[in-house]
C-alpha cells in the first residue's frame, strides 16, 4: 500500500547497461613515454660514495675499519640497549 511502484521505473536493455563502452575505446589506452636511462658522471658516482664513508679516495681496509668501529656502537646487552637515548621526533615521522 504505502510502498513505491516499481512499474513505473524505466526499464533499461540489458545492452545498454553492461556494453556502455565498445571494445575500441578500451583500446584506446594513453601510451607510454619511453624511458630514457640517466647518466650519471664519474665524479658523480664518486661523491655518493665518498659522502657515506666520510672521504675520498678511502681504501676497503679503512671501510672495514670504519663498519667495524660503527658496529661496535651498537649496544649487546639488553639493558644497554633499552637505556640507549633516542630522538622520538626523528623516529615518529
Amino acid at each position: 500500500p504505502g510502498q513505491p511502484s516499481v512499474a513505473k521505473r524505466k526499464k533499461l536493455a540489458v545492452e545498454s547497461v553492461f556494453n556502455r563502452f565498445d571494445d575500441d575505446e578500451v583500446d584506446e589506452a594513453p601510451r607510454k613515454r619511453k624511458l630514457v636511462p640517466l647518466d650519471y658522471e664519474d665524479e658523480e658516482k664518486g661523491a655518493d660514495v665518498s659522502a657515506v664513508t666520510g672521504g675520498k679516495g678511502v681504501n676497503t681496509e679503512e671501510k672495514r675499519k670504519h663498519i667495524k668501529s660503527l658496529i661496535e656502537k651498537i649496544p649487546t646487552a639488553k639493558p644497554e640497549l633499552f637505556n640507549y637515548p633516542l630522538d622520538w621526533s626523528v623516529v615518529d615521522t
